[in-house]
């Protein structure tokens, strides 16, 4: 480990992406043999380069099928691997090159988000000191997601409007960003309007959650109730901005006030999804989505409380969603320490995915590669392996010893969740701000 930082804020924002992991999963008898490992050096596609941003072209054409996608999800399998990250912004590179997508939408809030596209189109500003100041969570605020949103700026220079990239939030766990920007974008149409809303939510700007809930539903309620003033006085778009915003602190209060662990983070999934095919209908191209492996993985249930964001937002385009997500089994990350509940890049033990399907994966003939869960499948007995071994990832939580790993259990990957799998075997940790 190179550093810790004692870490205090609201420890529900950084489990979320944990809690579906912890479900109950039957106890396996099945193991991993050395024909289950020949068996999967057949069905995967070796990375010709080790380092994500170095991948060609060439090899991308693996991932064409995904060009059919309106949406594609790309997952994590940690919040702090700095392969995931830079294998995402590689994968967005050539999804905007030749899949034409213009929108990466983030696991972020939505007004949050605003503050980071407004550098993506006029360049302005130190993007460094600027994610320091501004990124509300610390999984972001990274020198892998600086790169991402530096290249996404300069790819911009020159560019008319209907060409250009943003980035955009799906999320809705912080009042922070949100409040003041509905404010400002109220009060430039009616003043007195932005004054009400002002006086109604804010304790809401500096994130006091509790006790507003009336107050947000009045809001939501006076928008809503003036649209045809509001566009009147201003633009169709520019009221649309302003009621999403307005319904995403409606999503907030009812994720941040649930004390049910289960209940909000399902209601926050749902939520998530439903901000993504908002945004999906207010562009004419395919957009991209960066969220943790349990969000963006792909799987019907009737268990409301086992979908993910994945789910809704397929559900709503009928379809039109894809997924890649990503694994590992070895290396450092960036986390919170379950022990000292401290911010810091941490080591995984030796045998942490032992008796994981990443333990298998782990054994395949090359350290980083590509396959399709559906082509893996199709064998017999590594689909009775995957389906019936659970599958080892962590959220934004490192486990730091045997007794607390012990205490999580985590579901077999479906065939579902991911049209693409890539492992990546020995991660290190994101170079995050935070600890520097």
């Amino acid at each position: 480990m190179k550093k810790t930082l004692t870490f205090v804020f609201a420890a529900f924002i950084l489990v979320s992406c944990d809690k579906k992991m912890d479900e109950t999963v039957p106890s396996s008898n099945v193991v991993s043999t050395s024909k289950n490992v020949e068996d999967l050096n057949k069905l995967i596609i070796p990375m010709q380069q080790q380092e994500p941003l170095k991948l060609t072209d060439a090899e991308l054409t693996y991932f064409d099928d995904l060009k059919s996608a309106q949406v594609i999800g790309l997952g994590e399998a940690t919040h702090g691997s700095k392969e995931f990250f830079q294998m995402k912004h590689r994968l967005f590179k050539y999804f905007v090159e030749h899949f034409n997508h213009k929108i990466f939408a983030f696991e972020m809030d939505f007004s949050e988000a605003l503050i980071f596209d407004d550098y993506l189109q006029t360049g302005k500003g130190d993007i460094v000191q600027l994610m320091k100041d501004k990124m509300y969570f610390w999984t972001w605020n990274t020198s892998e997601v600086k790169d991402l949103l530096v290249w996404m700026k300069d790819y911009n220079i020159g560019k008319p409007e209907k060409d250009r990239l943003h980035i955009y939030g799906v999320d809705c766990q912080t009042f922070k960003y949100n409040v003041p920007e509905l404010i400002k974008r109220v009060s430039a149409i009616d003043p007195k309007m932005g004054q009400d809303i002002t006086n109604l939510l804010t304790d809401l700007a500096s994130d006091k959650f509790e006790g507003k809930k009336a107050n947000i539903l009045v809001v939501n309620s006076l928008i809503k109730n003036n649209k045809t003033n509001l566009i009147a006085q201003s633009s169709p778009i520019a009221y649309d901005f302003i009621e999403h915003i307005a319904d995403i602190i409606v999503q907030t209060e009812t994720v941040v006030a649930d004390n049910n662990a289960a209940t909000s983070y399902t209601n926050r999934d749902l939520f998530m999804g439903e901000n993504a095919v908002w945004l999906k209908k207010h562009s004419d191209f395919p957009m991209s989505v960066w969220a943790h492996n349990a969000h963006v993985k792909n799987a019907d249930s009737d268990n409301a409380n086992d979908r993910a964001m994945g789910y809704y937002i397929n559900n709503k385009l009928q379809g039109g969603y894809m997924t890649v997500g990503f694994s590992f089994a070895k290396g450092s990350v960036t986390a919170v320490d379950t022990e000292k509940n401290g911010l810091g890049y941490y080591n995984f033990l030796d045998n942490t995915v032992v008796g994981y399907s990443n333990e298998l994966l782990s054994q395949a003939k090359t350290t980083n590669f590509f396959y399709k869960p559906s082509v893996v499948y199709r064998n017999t007995n590594l689909r009775e392996y995957f389906t019936k071994t659970p599958f080892y990832q962590i959220g934004a939580v490192f486990y730091s010893s045997a007794a607390a790993q012990a205490k999580v259990s985590f579901s077999p990957l479906s065939e579902a969740n991911f049209n693409y799998m890539i492992h990546i075997n020995k991660t290190q940790n994101s170079e995050n701000y935070w600890l520097k």
